[in-house]
């Protein structure tokens, strides 16, 4: 429930597979599984995507021979042998190009990024068999001034994303806004790590183990901090490295932060990305020499103050804001994003590393009245954990040390500023074994209880049939005993829950009262394809543009007796008015009063229908008390459109309407003249604009013009039509079949004929005629003309007809005379004759 409740604050968070295995082994799994995993635990993960597979064909090239090209200076022409046995001569303008070294190779077929695809080219009359590829070309970097060098190791013909460390598989995960701690690396590990049962080291590997010289001078002396609120600000740590030197990231590092959609800058500020990432903990490097008086304050903006961000926007302050600034004033918005002058440059070679904590709210109400949006304040919103500061500013330490370039090394003082507002007490749940299965219906066993909750760093002691849980301060979204339920439950995996009904009988029980004014008739469940069928209607009804309305039971005894005609209702022993006092018996009593209520309010085109039971008393064996209907109203003009014309609804479209829902559901409908029928139509129906709604030869409803007594008594337009059917019993009818025709390729000829009929023949025997028509190039026949002036009690019907074949062209002597044989068989079958 409580993922459901946050899918409104989703966020997708991107995760590296080999980043992962950094904390947790996964090395023997499929990434299609973990991913099926993840999913299941609750952390849905949208999309598994292949890193660095738009580069699997360049390969590694060696250079063997370099040569100036005849016809231009700024060219060379260049043998390369791209380990196939093969040497490939190859035109390059780079001036780094040398023999003896190796650079990456797309040979002709290869499709760069961008699609630009490698072909044969001459260049300056000189052929080049493919191309040597710049970082740009390859969306690794901006660089075009040279092209990139590998390694002498590298080997020759392989895949240049295995020797620059680029395959990867990244996890697109759409995470709630309650897992704030799964926005980060070390989250997810540590998810799969009790998902799977496999341990997990919250240390990584790439970058551990930097040694640089520890220097005991007293921060104190470098860099003061003071924190004005806080409440704003529980935790503030710092830490100051000097003799730093602003360089290139590491290719691991930069592989990793492209793979998860980050643009790699420089070692410094790369860092601070990285640890964002992989600890969910944002932090900021400033430019030690750049701060004034080499103070740091938090505190709330002053009136009337301003500050320019990054971003290059100069943006106007108020009182709630929370700022870090420094002896000058504010130099970063606190958990948002930093100022444009303290930012990390180039020459930058002492720098303050900030590691804190805000206050959640704090951080939400300055970025949305910005509308700035960044991943640090996304995590802030989510609330960060307070006691993973220090480690996470020592981690941060930690690579900024390794990612120096080679021979760098850094000083670093040996202490840490630390202003917190702690300690920041785990929350401490007490939950009771037999409330687990009351809840999940699954008797855990005490071990898997426990097992599962330690696997997620929750300590859990267990006291006389309690588990006694102290949840660590990274989850602030437990706060319950069912929320420690839910973990249980979403760990050891939803799947271990049983598909079983719950115990109780569907339906209505019976009222068991001594005086029991009628005793309920269960209903049975709708077999699970009725079911899908009922789903289908509802869906094309909306579709088709009608609204659906859900009614009351209860109705008026007056208005259901003009609807239903006379009959025995089921009363109310209480009703709460004479507006209530019966169970209605049709469906149309309360959409004829929503038409009238959307009239009045100044809608004139209404289109609705309902799908609800109707309640009998008529029945003495107790079977189809409460039958399921479905009814349509339409009302007003067809269009709205200013360019439509402003014909009125008709029968015609109410029909329609019933045919598109009835199709849907594999139960379609047909329409026969009500006239002949010994049974009466309703009440409600016209009797010049009535049909009975058939099912094969069942008939289950009426479509008509509303009466216009009943106009008049609802102040309805006299065009207002409606029908009413018994949806249950054409759903237990069962489905049509589903019958598979080829698709034609051949265009189809048209043939028209007119045939005088009687003046009564209803359309649904012309159907029928023509439904038992069976010839194989017959494509369909529609009647595009009436004449009735013809007198005699005859009138004209005009008809065309199209003729194809399946995979070949008729001849017009072919289709004349299937056309022949079309009118004859309509002749015979409606009395009729040719005009």
């Amino acid at each position: 429930a409580r993922g459901i409740l946050q899918r409104i604050g989703a966020h997708t968070m991107r995760v590296s597979w080999n980043w992962l295995n950094d904390f947790v082994d996964l090395s023997d799994l499929k990434p299609g599984d973990v991913a099926d995993k993840l999913s299941l635990s609750g952390l849905e993960v949208e999309e598994v995507e292949m890193v660095g597979a738009d580069l699997e064909s360049v390969v590694v090239g060696l250079v063997t021979n370099v040569e100036q090209h005849p016809q231009a200076d700024k060219l060379n022409v260049c043998t390369v042998d791209d380990g196939s046995g093969e040497h490939l001569q190859i035109v390059c303008g780079a001036n780094n190009v040398r023999a003896g070294k190796r650079f990456p190779l797309a040979r002709i077929g290869c499709v760069l990024p961008g699609d630009f695809k490698i072909r044969k080219s001459k260049i300056r009359g000189v052929v080049s068999f493919g191309m040597l590829c710049s970082a740009r070309e390859l969306g690794l970097g901006d660089d075009h001034d040279g092209i990139l060098t590998l390694s002498d190791d590298a080997e020759i013909g392989s895949p240049v994303i295995d020797c620059l460390g680029l395959r990867d598989i990244v996890f697109h995960i759409d995470l709630t806004a309650n897992r704030g701690d799964c926005l980060s690396v070390v989250g997810v590990a540590r998810e799969l790590s009790a998902l799977y049962g496999r341990s997990f080291s919250e240390d990584g590997r790439l970058g551990a183990g930097a040694t640089c010289e520890i220097s005991d001078a007293a921060i104190g002396g470098r860099l003061s901090v003071t924190v004005e609120d806080p409440a704003a600000c529980p935790r503030y740590a710092a830490a100051v490295m000097d003799g730093a030197c602003v360089a290139p990231s590491p290719d691991w590092m930069q592989a990793r932060l492209r793979a998860v959609g980050q643009r790699p800058l420089s070692n410094l500020v790369d860092v601070t990305n990285y640890v964002n990432l992989e600890r969910g903990q944002p932090l900021h490097a400033f430019d030690l020499d750049s701060l004034a008086e080499r103070r740091i304050v938090v505190r709330r903006a002053r009136a009337a103050e301003k500050m320019t961000t990054l971003d290059r926007v100069e943006r106007e302050l108020i009182p709630t804001d929370l700022l870090i600034c420094d002896g000058a004033g504010p130099i970063a918005l606190a958990g948002i994003m930093g100022g444009a002058d303290s930012e990390v440059a180039d020459s930058t070679t002492s720098i303050a590393i900030e590691c804190a904590n805000f206050d959640a709210g704090t951080v939400r109400r300055t970025s949305r009245r910005m509308a700035l949006h960044t991943d640090s304040s996304h995590r802030f919103e989510r609330n960060v954990d307070p006691n993973g500061v220090m480690s996470v500013l020592d981690r941060t330490i930690e690579l900024m040390v390794a990612t120096q370039p080679q021979g760098q090394k850094p000083t670093v003082l040996s202490q840490r500023l630390d202003i917190s507002a702690g300690p920041f007490e785990p929350a401490r749940i007490t939950l009771a074994h037999t409330l687990i299965e009351g809840h999940i219906g699954v008797a855990y066993t005490e071990a898997e209880v426990v097992d599962t909750l330690s696997a997620l760093g929750i300590e859990v002691s267990v006291v006389d049939g309690n588990y006694m849980c102290v949840v660590p301060t990274y989850r602030p979204d437990l706060t319950r005993p069912v929320d420690i339920i839910e973990e249980v439950a979403r760990v050891i995996g939803f799947d271990r829950i049983p598909a079983i009904l719950p115990p109780g009988v569907a339906g209505l029980d019976p009222v068991r009262r001594e005086d029991p004014p009628r005793m309920q008739v269960r209903q049975p469940v709708l077999p699970s394809e009725q079911l899908r069928a009922l789903g289908a209607a509802r869906a094309a009804a909306a579709s088709s543009g009608l609204f659906e309305v859900v009614n009351w039971s209860f109705a008026s005894e007056s208005e259901q007796r003009q609807l239903a005609g006379e009959g025995d209702f089921l009363r109310l022993r209480n009703p709460l008015s004479s507006e209530h006092a019966v169970l209605r018996r049709t469906l149309l009593g309360g959409l004829l009063n929503n038409l009238r209520y959307n009239r009045n309010h100044g809608a004139a085109r209404v289109a609705l229908f309902e799908v609800g039971r109707v309640f009998s008393a008529e029945s003495a064996d107790g079977e189809n008390l409460e039958p399921l209907h479905l009814a349509v109203a339409l009302t007003g003009p067809r269009s709205q459109a200013w360019h439509a014309g402003r014909e009125s609804w008709d029968v015609h479209d109410v029909v329609a309407s019933l045919q598109t829902i009835t199709a849907a559901a594999r139960r379609p409908v047909s329409i026969e003249p009500a006239a002949d029928n010994t049974v009466a139509p309703p009440p409600w129906a016209h009797p010049g604009a009535v049909g009975r709604v058939m099912h094969g030869e069942q008939a289950v409803g009426y479509a008509a013009q509303l009466h216009p007594a009943h106009c008049a008594v609802w102040d309805l337009p006299a065009e207002t039509v409606v029908a009413e059917i018994d949806l249950g019993a054409l759903l237990g009818a069962g489905p049509a079949p589903v019958r598979y025709e080829k698709l034609v390729r051949t265009q189809g000829a048209s043939r028209d004929v007119a045939l005088v009929v009687k003046a009564d023949l209803p359309w649904s025997r012309v159907q029928s005629a023509i439904d038992a028509f069976d010839h194989q190039w017959l494509g369909g026949v529609r009647l595009f003309d009436v004449y009735d002036k013809l007198g005699d009690g005859k009138k004209s019907i005009a008809l065309s007809a199209t003729w194809r074949h399946l995979s070949a062209s008729l001849t017009d002597k072919q289709i004349e005379k299937a056309q022949a044989k079309l009118v004859e068989h309509l002749c015979q079958e409606l009395e009729a004759e040719r005009r």
